[in-house]
């Protein structure tokens, strides 16, 4: 089958013309790089919001809460991140 008139068509038309300029503009991997950049920016947020927030739970103990951890995997990751009072200590207000 030949659909070099399909395609011929499809280049010609208005959802040709988008289609083209979002293949041209790389919208698919700056959308993955903006992806990537937000999540490495929002999990040590949430780390120290954690342990900023009154009453909240271990950062590490809330992913194993969460996600349903047992075992080694478990205490891997409530070990792999920092205590709350360790955190409290290291984050300083300016006035």
């Amino acid at each position: 089958m030949d659909f070099s008139h399909l395609k011929t068509r499809l280049e010609a038309s208005f959802v040709g013309d988008v289609a083209h300029e979002l293949i041209r503009l790389e919208v698919v991997e700056r959308s993955l790089a903006l992806a990537s950049k937000l999540f490495v920016a929002v999990i040590p947020l949430s780390i120290i919001i954690s342990a900023v927030v009154p009453g909240a739970d271990n950062f590490g103990e809330s992913l194993v809460n969460r996600l349903g951890l047992t075992g080694a995997g478990a205490e891997a990751t409530r070990n792999l991140f920092a205590t709350q009072g360790e955190i409290r200590g290291a984050v300083t207000g300016a006035i």
